[in-house]
């Protein structure tokens, strides 16, 4: 998962403050992991910058460290929140093949100004480490408290809707200049690529169209006929109850499909299962079912993996929490062809950064895709590569890996949200994020559930989308 097969480069030195060792700490092994690197010697500085050098050059790139040396009474306050103005920086001199535009989006420190060269010293006006610390931890959402109406951290609270700064994986650009910077700085060093992949995953919300006990069926059979005024949905609804209706149920042939043209695609994708019902949201779900385990190992027998999609109102609670992944537990390791690695996602996305990784941790989960905004589409935490969580309040790793979430369907489609209804712009919105994760190597992860795969337009647009470019994207 991390920090395996990683190469020596001692000729590599790296300059930071001594303020907050394990803070500094976290950002070198997100460098060290990235790159598939160890060994640079890191040094201590008495100004607040870092300093990047080599024994191999007479070159020194400096940056500003501002964010990670705030002092300790500003720490997590309101007012240690960077404002957000996102402005661009000039990269086309020292980087000429950096970015197709050549510009570099910042918005840590305000006012940055421009590349500045003074003898061997390159002074870049960006706090690199800052910035990625700022994003990885999701610092804001431990500072900013705003909530929407079911308590989740939305896009329309954050800094980063401030020009779209929340449209670009920031993180990965910036990590991109670092790799540059090694390479300018030892020409030789082996630094690991990486494939960029798209990331296809399913909340299984409605496994089955016909499904629920008799009171259920009744409600769907009078808005049938009263709502809908449909006699062919009220008759095939009357025969749901004397009859099994998998052969035309609309929502397990919409998961079949997902199951197919993701093998021809050359995806896994990832399926995720209420384990068990607390919440009226959580849809009377249940992995017990025999239904739903005959389902899953459909899904595992297919080469794809499934997940666990803790209920509605796990996400702050303990003893919920423990209850619905030991109720996956039973299923998933009786599943031949599953892996170690537990996967999970909150039930929508309902994810409270001080609490819910720290719940999975406890339960050991090894890897969340919860992160991504509900309201809208793009890189919540700067990156579309797995990263470990870290705690900013106790300096420490969480525990767990995110594996963050770049768009939802319901994001775009969902009157609440975007309320797109063409689907010629859904695309292109689709297709503008796949390029910009493929340009740094990174993983296209979206969501798409079931039932809303029904509609042929909404198939088309799928398979679109989730078939891998011919070639590698250029970012824009």
């Amino acid at each position: 998962m991390f920090n395996e097969n990683l190469r020596g480069i001692g000729s590599i030195w790296i300059e930071c403050p001594i303020e907050r060792p394990d803070s500094f700490s976290y950002v070198l092994g997100i460098i060290a992991d990235r790159f598939g690197v160890s060994g640079f010697s890191v040094r201590s500085a008495s100004r607040n910058v870092i300093r990047i050098g080599s024994t191999l050059s007479e070159s020194v790139y400096e940056f500003p460290c501002e964010f990670l040396t705030m002092p300790q009474a500003q720490w997590l306050s309101f007012g240690s929140l960077p404002r957000g103005h996102l402005e661009f920086l000039d990269c086309s001199k020292e980087f000429p093949i950096f970015l197709q535009s050549n510009s570099l989006p910042v918005f840590m420190p305000e006012g940055h100004g421009e590349i500045l060269i003074s003898n061997n010293c390159i002074h870049i006006p960006v706090d690199i480490f800052g910035t990625i610390y700022f994003m990885l931890t999701r610092y804001e959402e431990y500072v900013n408290l705003a909530r929407d109406s079911m308590g989740r951290f939305s896009m329309k609270s954050s800094i980063l809707r401030d020009k779209e700064i929340y449209s670009y994986p920031i993180v990965d650009l910036y990590l991109i200049l670092l790799e540059n910077i090694f390479l300018k700085l030892a020409p030789d060093i082996s630094i690991k690529k990486r494939l960029p992949k798209i990331d296809v995953s399913c909340d299984v919300d409605h496994p089955f169209f016909y499904a629920g006990g008799i009171k259920t069926r009744i409600k769907r059979l009078i808005g049938d006929i009263f709502k809908r005024r449909s006699l062919r949905a009220a008759a095939l609804t009357s025969l749901s109850f004397f009859k099994n209706m998998d052969d035309i149920d609309c929502y397990l042939k919409a998961l079949k499909f997902i199951i197919e043209v993701n093998c021809q695609a050359g995806n896994s994708a990832t399926f995720f299962f209420i384990p068990i019902s607390n919440h009226k949201n959580d849809n009377n779900n249940s992995v017990s079912d025999s239904r739903i385990y005959k389902l899953m190992k459909l899904i595992t027998d297919g080469g794809h993996k499934v997940g666990v999609h803790p209920g509605f109102l796990t996400f702050m609670n303990d003893f919920l929490m423990r209850e619905a992944i030991d109720a996956f537990k039973k299923p998933f390791f009786k599943l031949s062809s599953s892996k170690n690695y537990i996967y999970s996602r909150q039930h929508y996305l309902m994810w409270e950064v001080s609490k819910t990784p720290k719940l999975l941790a406890k339960n050991n989960v090894d890897i969340d895709c919860s992160l991504g905004f509900n309201d809208h589409p793009g890189f919540r935490a700067g990156t579309c590569h797995q990263f470990p969580l870290f705690d900013p309040r106790t300096e420490s790793l969480i525990g767990i890996i995110e594996s963050p979430l770049i768009v939802m369907e319901w994001s775009l489609f969902s009157p609440n949200y975007m309320g797109i209804d063409d689907l010629d712009i859904a695309k292109k919105i689709l297709i503008e994020l796949k390029e910009k994760c493929f340009s740094v190597d990174g993983s296209f992860s979206i969501l798409w559930h079931n039932n809303h795969l029904v509609d042929s337009n909404y198939k088309k647009l799928y398979e679109d989308i989730i078939f891998p470019f011919d070639e590698k994207a250029k970012f824009k």
